[in-house]
C-alpha cells in the first residue's frame, strides 16, 4: 500500500507504452460506447454457447450468472482435452484454459 500512500514508494517505473496502450484501450471502448460494447459481447458470449449446446457439449456453471467474456464446458469422456487445446492454440491462435473441480 505504501506505493499508493503518502509516501508514494515505487519499486520499479511503469513501462510507457503499457500506459499508452491503457489509454488507447479505455479511449476505443469509450468511443464504442460501454452499453455497446456491452451488448457486442453479450451477443458473442450467447453465439457461442449456443454453438457448444448445438455441439451437444455440456456448459460448466450456472448460465444465468455467467460472466460474457468467459464461457466454461465440460469435456466429454474420450476427449483429449490437452490436444484440443493445442490444436485451438495452434490452428487458431485460441488459447483455452482449463482447471479441475476436486468432487468431495
Amino acid at each position: 500500500m505504501d506505493y499508493w500512500s503518502e509516501l508514494r514508494l515505487n519499486h520499479h517505473t511503469e513501462a510507457t507504452s503499457m500506459l499508452y496502450a491503457t489509454r488507447e484501450a479505455l479511449r476505443i471502448a469509450l468511443d464504442e460506447g460501454l452499453e455497446t460494447r456491452f451488448a457486442r459481447h453479450r451477443l458473442a458470449s450467447e453465439a457461442i454457447t449456443a454453438g457448444f449446446r448445438a455441439m451437444g457439449l455440456e456448459l460448466f456453471g450456472d448460465q444465468t450468472n455467467k460472466m460474457p467474456n468467459v464461457t466454461g464446458i465440460h469435456i466429454p469422456n474420450g476427449v483429449d482435452g490437452d490436444g484440443a487445446r493445442r490444436m485451438m492454440l495452434d490452428d487458431f491462435g485460441i488459447e483455452i484454459c482449463t482447471f479441475s473441480l476436486r468432487q468431495t
